[in-house]
């Protein structure tokens, strides 16, 4: 299992076809923890979208975590989501906590 703390680590974990992360970025955790929940259809791609720039809104993701969502969050979201779609890239968060994500290639 490897440790990914920045954006760099993860592009390297996929590259490497890494298939059991855990994320000690609190930022890089709550964006895959929100790309994972709109992935599962547990959160709609609409609801991101329509999040607006000066109303950040706050949503609960399990295990008591609360990840606050500003038009930023959201649309990095939507543009990672975009693009584990076209790499055929699958997420599964198995512990929110501590932010442990097992990836799936090929889909």
């Amino acid at each position: 299992m490897r440790k990914i703390f920045n954006k760099e680590d993860f592009k390297e974990a996929l590259k490497d076809k890494e298939q059991n992360v855990v994320i000690e970025n609190n930022k890089l955790s709550n964006l895959l923890v929100l790309v994972y929940r709109v992935q599962n259809g547990l959160i709609p791609e609409a609801v991101i979208d329509r999040i607006e720039p000066d109303r950040p809104c706050k949503v609960a993701v399990g295990e008591g975590v609360v990840i606050d969502v500003d038009d930023i969050l959201a649309k990095k979201v939507l543009s990672l989501n975009q693009q584990f779609e076209e790499s055929k890239i699958e997420l599964d968060v198995a512990q929110v906590v501590n932010t442990q994500i097992n990836l799936f290639y090929g889909k």
